[in-house]
């Protein structure tokens, strides 16, 4: 069956859709067409290197499939047989986000999944009867690299989904301009009587960025023509030197003119003596009769040191290292690089122009939800991500099992708890000196809760570690740094002050440089508070049973995170620089000289690593678990409302509050409001306090520092 017959018993209703907007065009161009088929011509020597190296790279990468699912969206799995899923790892998340293509679907998503059984999965790896996923995606590319332009017909069933993939042959097809749209169809055959009409949903169109035309693509080909070109008259050249050494050796010059059949005669009797086949064949002039032996000259032999440069030239255009050509020159560790970088440089590039076009053109057409993803091919600085695992590791940003992850091992019970000195104890653990013999020592991080009773609520407090290890680091720097400014103070401050204050020198709030601690603060605690928070938003997608991740990618999250800490840094140097002023001016007033100073400073500091930091900490877990929770909740779509839960043994404050209702996102308090409510004086008589809120609004427990109040959701519908 020939070429037209096939498509013209398959595409006879297509013909007839497309073909009369060709007589509102007239002349199709088809320039390009021929084009194509010239540049074809030239798959050979370093551009079948190239080319064919690119190709087969492209080929090699797996190509996945994912599935979105947005608010108020059922989950995507066991919806029609043949259709799987399994969750995707943080790195696999991260590495998508990246894109910026893939990134607007991710914001939107609450969960991603990976699609492992799917229709379109089992076209892509058996495309039609002759060819297999690799086989295509290789041909496709190879057009691409060679004429600018690969083409892709999706033959589509009833239902117009693809049922066959075919790759078109690029010098075959002429691209429609449309009037009302920007491509009206595709035409396919070798010459105008063998072609058929195609509809352009039908064709997706892969190419390179064309600065000369919008509707055909350049290829790499056509970027270094002058070099392929350079490249083939030299091989010409040299296959004419080495059959007839590319000139005579000799010039007889004759003594006058000789008849033809004078030159035939000496011609023969000299190649019969001293000829093998051309070579060592004289030319013969008429004139005087003399023999000349002609050489080549350096300037005729310069042209060979050519042949380096040009293949540099034409490799370079392809994005090919000379370390994947040749080994001249290249050891193991310039190999590395240069692998690392034509698999990021060359084929990322070219993997994401397909997955973006089979995502715009191609997915739709099974659901919106879908989209294709091919693997980094990138591959890893393994000496980088050693040295970055064990710095991980030294420096508690990581747990073991976290890094057993990043290795492909599975987790052990033991990995979940990052490790500090001390013999190597997980963080929360006594020390060996303060444990009992055959005893086992749990120490508690929750607040007034008892270790035995913490059960759930120790989801809460699990940032309560890491958060006060940083604060206390932090209080302990700002010791030192007040402490050296106070040594700068020497020739303000006499050694003793008079009982009515002279020469008490002023303190300079911005000696304390609220900024800088803010801007310290908010670096070291982004990722414990980031981390806690995501902590909340899947304990929140958990409880009320959602059935879908949060999303910790979405917009909305990643602004109220960034103000979130900002806020938060920023309120803690305030407090911080107010209290440390006033604990200066109560020293000045005592008359205390510079070294008295300094211990004041160091004893202010000091309460602040132990105490302080512990109640920061104890906060802002507390705080970030529970707005990761609301964020879910949130997104989840199935929540209305949001009760305050109080523990039985609450403070008068926190019982005020027990069984408050609002709705979901509003907040309970807001900025400058107060609670008030009953407490007990120690004869038992009651005592009226009042709670301001003067930090910010209250959305979420805590109420206030130790507070070991909770949400719960309730429900549309209940």
């Amino acid at each position: 069956m020939s070429l037209r017959s096939f498509f013209s018993k398959l595409l006879n209703p297509i013909q007839v859709v497309v073909q009369p907007v060709y007589k509102k065009i007239g002349i199709i161009p088809r320039a390009e067409k021929y084009k194509a088929a010239e540049l074809l011509k030239h798959y050979r020597h370093w551009v079948y290197v190239a080319s064919s190296k690119n190709a087969n790279a492209v080929a090699a990468v797996p190509l996945r499939l994912y599935v979105t699912t947005s608010a108020g969206q059922k989950a995507y799995p066991n919806l029609r047989k043949g259709i799987d899923t399994k969750p995707v790892t943080k790195q696999t998340l991260k590495r998508l986000s990246k894109n910026k293509n893939l990134a607007k679907r991710l914001t939107k998503a609450v969960m991603v999944e990976e699609v492992v059984d799917h229709p379109f999965l089992n076209l892509w790896h058996q495309v039609n009867q002759q060819m297999d996923g690799f086989e295509m995606l290789e041909l496709l590319q190879l057009y691409m690299e060679l004429t600018g332009d690969g083409y892709l017909w999706m033959q589509p069933n009833a239902l117009g989904i693809p049922q066959t993939l075919w790759v078109l042959q690029s010098q075959h097809v002429t691209i429609v301009p449309g009037t009302e749209s920007f491509i009206q169809g595709y035409l396919y055959g070798k010459s105008q009587a063998d072609e058929v009409a195609l509809k352009p949903e039908e064709v997706v169109h892969f190419r390179f960025t064309n600065p000369h035309n919008l509707f055909y693509g350049f290829s790499p080909l056509q970027g270094a023509f002058m070099a392929v070109k350079r490249k083939e008259d030299m091989d010409a050249y040299e296959d004419a030197l080495l059959k007839n050494n590319a000139r005579p050796d000799f010039l007889i010059k004759a003594q006058g003119r000789i008849t033809p059949s004078q030159l035939k005669e000496l011609r023969e009797r000299w190649m019969n003596l001293y000829s093998q086949g051309k070579t060592g064949l004289p030319a013969v002039l008429d004139m005087d009769t003399d023999i000349k032996e002609l050489g080549f000259t350096p300037r005729d032999m310069a042209f060979m040191k050519g042949h380096a440069f040009t293949r540099e030239e034409i490799l370079g255009a392809y994005g090919v290292p000379m370390s994947k050509v040749t080994t001249e020159k290249v050891n193991l560790a310039n190999a590395e690089i240069g692998e690392i970088q034509y698999r990021r440089d060359t084929i990322v590039p070219r993997l994401n122009r397909i997955q973006d076009k089979l995502n715009q053109d191609a997915m739709p057409k099974y659901d919106e939800r879908l989209f294709v993803a091919f693997d980094n091919p990138v591959p890893e600085d393994k000496e980088f991500k050693l040295k970055e695992r064990e710095s991980n590791l030294k420096n508690y940003v990581i747990t073991i099992n976290e890094a057993r992850e990043e290795i492909g091992k599975e987790p052990v019970s033991w990995g979940n708890t990052p490790l500090v000195p001390l013999n190597i104890l997980p963080l929360g653990s006594a020390p060996p000196e303060q444990q009992e013999e055959g005893k086992a020592v749990n120490i508690n991080f929750n607040g007034n809760y008892p270790a035995e009773d913490a059960g759930e609520k120790q989801f809460y407090f699990d940032g309560v570690p890491k958060m006060q290890k940083i604060m206390a680091s932090i209080f302990r720097r700002m010791s030192k740094e007040m402490a050296k400014k106070l040594e700068q103070q020497k020739a303000l401050v006499p050694a003793g002050i008079s009982e009515k204050g002279e020469a008490i020198p002023e303190w300079d709030e911005f000696m304390f440089e609220r900024e800088k601690w803010a801007a310290l603060i908010n670096r070291e605690m982004s990722a414990p508070i980031k981390a806690q928070l995501i902590r909340g938003g899947t304990r929140g997608m958990t409880q009320i049973g959602s059935g879908i991740s949060f999303n910790v990618l979405n917009p909305e999250v990643q602004t109220f995170l960034n103000e979130y800490v900002f806020h938060f840094a920023a309120v803690v140097s305030r407090d911080v620089s107010s209290a440390y002023a006033a604990t200066l001016a109560r020293g000045f007033e005592a008359g205390e000289s510079i070294p008295e100073l300094t211990a004041r400073t160091r004893t202010f500091f000091d309460g602040m690593s132990k105490w302080k930091a512990q109640q920061i900490a104890r906060s802002e877990s507390s705080r970030a678990s529970h707005m990761g929770m609301i964020k879910s909740w949130q997104q989840s779509g199935i929540v209305e409302a949001m009760v305050w839960d109080a523990q039985a043994d609450a403070c008068p404050w926190c019982v005020e509050m027990d069984g408050k209702v609002v709705s979901l996102g509003q907040p309970f308090f807001e900025q400058g409001q107060s609670l008030d409510a009953n407490f007990e004086d120690a004869e038992g008589n009651p005592v009226a306090r009042s709670l301001k809120f003067d930090y910010e609004a209250v959305e979420s427990p805590p109420l206030h520092p130790n507070c070991r109040c909770t949400l719960r959701a309730e429900l549309k519908g209940d």
